[in-house]
């Protein structure tokens, strides 16, 4: 029913027996306090002088969207007395609600969720073909450590058992890091960690701050919460964390920094983290998120986190990526027992698994399988970015496990990944990072690697490219 100052029904007081929306506008003096809505019950007309009075009626106060300028008081169910003079009213059944409040977000709604690599089993499937390399995810060629496996095989017959919230790794990190427990915490990979820090510290009006072209994931996360997102261009394909700390404001409340930058490659210094953090605020939490500080840590240049102590930043790594455990979802972050103490409030209490506990702990005593995965890295840095360019085409140079080759356009893109598709390699295009003409080569070992220039060579010879710099 609509309904005006002049035609209010006698039997208005009925309404309240119901459950109603309303859609208010209103006319005169009012005030809010704490989700109560104050009213004066005379209204005097200025223009006519006619003294009015207002409506009473039962009506409670369920959600309130305003807006100075036009008055208008979005949602109202009843019942609860409050005087009001109304210029309009437009009443809804309550099982209509739905239509007033939208039941998910917009910033949810036009969300792109994160979308992995095409999987071994995907191509197969679609292609018909039995032997597939995959090198679009940086995932080990190796495989797992062996030490992990066979720690998760001890672990089966304790899988009716809840896991302790990572406690034990917690305490061999604690010991290797030569840090207080308080001051790890561990996680369903860094990305739950990630997930745990943008709920616990972000609020509605804060901002988060990062770079163009670095980890999809953290985009998803951060758009997630609805907060505003800044990102600063890369600067041949690197963090340009002078340029990133001039965009920082009063609002900002979390930065991300990749480093290695994923999917680039590409690292920042000691001396540039230095005169970064000189810039930051200390009430700006810096997210370090080192996914792939092993492959890393030799260059002299290279700044490990573990190597300060800010209070304001929470480092973030994996055993994804060297040690070979992807698909079992572990990860840990290391910072101020502050921040990990209010993490920890939010962190779901059973994480991570079992298995994946033990599979950390043992992977880390595997030193074994660290420094072989690390030579066949190293063997695969020294070939693949001479090969790449020896046909032509355009390598960034990476201190990671993969790397970034840079094309002249999205369509070059998409022709050369699907022609490596039809041969049975996958790579990683990146137009969801923020960088369409370019894609990810995870370095594999020496097979995969000549398999994967071949299968190039092939594609081509039939899509000659177009020369590129850097």
């Amino acid at each position: 029913m609509a309904v005006t100052p002049h035609c209010l029904p006698d039997s208005f007081s009925r309404i309240s027996d119901r459950r109603y929306r309303c859609h208010v506008q209103l006319r005169g003096s009012f005030r809010i306090e704490r989700n109560s809505l104050f009213i004066p019950r005379v209204t005097r007309d200025t223009r006519t002088g006619i003294v009015r009075k207002n409506i009473s009626a039962s009506i409670y106060i369920l959600f309130l969207r305003m807006s100075i300028r036009s008055r208008h008081i979005a949602i109202l169910q009843f019942p609860m007395p409050v005087g009001i003079f109304f210029t309009s009213l437009h009443c809804v059944p309550h099982q209509q609600r739905w239509n007033a409040v939208p039941l998910v977000p917009s910033y949810i709604e036009t969300l792109e969720p994160y979308k992995p690599g095409k999987s071994i089993a995907e191509l197969q499937k679609e292609y018909g073909i039995a032997k597939v390399v995959k090198l679009a995810s940086n995932e080990n060629p190796l495989g797992p450590s062996p030490h992990a496996l066979e720690a998760m095989q001890q672990h089966f017959p304790e899988l009716h058992r809840y896991p302790n919230g990572g406690l034990d790794l917690r305490e061999v990190l604690a010991r290797k890091f030569n840090l207080k427990v308080a001051n790890v915490i561990a996680g369903s990979g860094s990305e739950g960690i990630m997930s745990s820090i943008i709920r616990t510290f972000l609020c509605d009006d804060d901002e988060v701050l990062t770079s163009e072209g670095t980890f999809v994931g953290f985009y998803v996360l951060a758009r997630s919460r609805g907060v505003t997102m800044v990102t600063v261009p890369l600067k041949g394909y690197r963090f340009d964390l002078r340029a990133i700390g001039t965009h920082i404001t009063p609002h900002t409340k979390i930065i991300y920094l990749a480093n290695p930058n994923n999917p680039t490659g590409t690292i920042f210094t000691t001396k540039e983290f230095d005169e970064f953090m000189g810039m930051v605020p200390p009430h700006v939490l810096i997210i370090l998120d080192e996914a792939y500080f092993e492959y890393a840590m030799e260059n002299p240049q290279y700044p490990d986190s573990m190597h300060y102590r800010y209070d304001n930043v929470i480092t973030l790594r994996t055993f994804s990526k060297i040690y070979g455990l992807a698909g079992i979802r572990i990860g840990y972050g290391f910072a101020h027992d502050e921040l990990i103490k209010n993490l920890l409030k939010v962190k779901l209490p059973f994480e991570p698994s079992t298995l994946a506990q033990a599979a950390g702990i043992a992977a880390l005593s595997d030193s074994e399988f660290l420094h072989r995965s690390l030579m066949v890295n190293a063997a695969g840095k020294r070939f693949l970015p001479g090969a790449l360019t020896a046909l032509g085409l355009t390598v960034v140079p990476t201190d990671a496990n993969f790397v970034l080759v840079a094309f002249d356009s999205e369509a070059t893109v998409q022709q050369i990944y699907g022609g490596l598709l039809s041969r049975g390699v996958i790579i990683r295009p990146l137009k969801a990072f923020g960088l369409p003409h370019c894609v990810r080569i995870t370095i594999g070992t020496d097979e995969q690697n000549q398999t994967l220039v071949e299968a190039l060579r092939e594609v081509l010879k039939k899509a000659p490219l177009a020369a590129l710099t850097v």
